[in-house]
């Protein structure tokens, strides 16, 4: 996870957003649980007999495919695990089906469309990028019934999503990490900062949230 800088403050994070986190992570686990029996729920009756498809959309290109590659592995080495474990319920081969969003909604959508209406998943892991997963699953998996699970997207936005409980994700919200960074900023003395994002739906989630909490702190 990369530093953040406001204007000569550099936060770390991956280490600062550690702290004052313990209800979010609960609160991740919870929902964890839930997708969990909702995955056992779905894949019960694969679309494909004696198979369990599983569709995973990193971001293979765009602003982090060093960081999408590592993570699709990581899938395929839990699959092929499983697999020669015995497989998923019943003894079904766990079929991971990949897709590329370019941590882009377009292309989150268009990925989205194939893995649901070409490969028949079952469920989405994905995608990364929070741009990528409010187009996909707004466009794609919830009109199609279709359960998401974002490993990373962390905007605000996604809490708000008319998502009839079928959107999940195990990271906690920049509506904590920002109010977290505000915190440290006010701990350290600054009450006067410059903040400059990226104008996407991570980034300015997470700017907003911060901005907010800093002006309230007395910033």
């Amino acid at each position: 996870m990369p530093d953040l800088v406001f204007s000569g403050l550099k936060i770390n994070l991956r280490e600062e957003t550690s702290m004052n986190l313990v209800k979010p992570k609960v609160l991740g686990g919870i929902r964890s649980l839930v997708a969990s029996a909702a995955l056992a729920s779905i894949l019960a009756n694969p679309a494909v007999a004696g198979e369990a498809r599983i569709g995973v959309l990193n971001a293979l290109t765009g602003p982090i495919p060093d960081l999408a590659a590592v993570i699709l592995e990581a899938e395929q080495a839990a699959a092929a695990f499983i697999n020669a474990n015995g497989g998923m319920w019943g003894g079904d081969t766990l079929v991971l089906a990949s897709g590329d969003s370019g941590c882009d909604a377009k292309a989150g959508v268009d990925a989205a469309t194939k893995l649901v209406n070409v490969e028949q998943v079952s469920i989405i892991v994905g995608p990364i990028c929070s741009g990528a997963t409010i187009g996909a699953t707004q466009a794609v998996t919830i009109p199609a019934g279709v359960v998401n699970i974002s490993p990373s997207a962390t905007s605000p936005a996604i809490t708000g999503l008319e998502d009839n409980d079928s959107v999940f994700r195990v990271c906690p919200s920049d509506a904590y990490q920002g109010v977290t960074i505000a915190k440290l900023a006010r701990s350290m003395g600054y009450s006067k900062l410059a903040a400059t994002y990226a104008n996407d739906d991570y980034n300015a989630g997470l700017h907003d949230v911060f901005v907010k909490a800093f002006k309230e702190l007395g910033g």
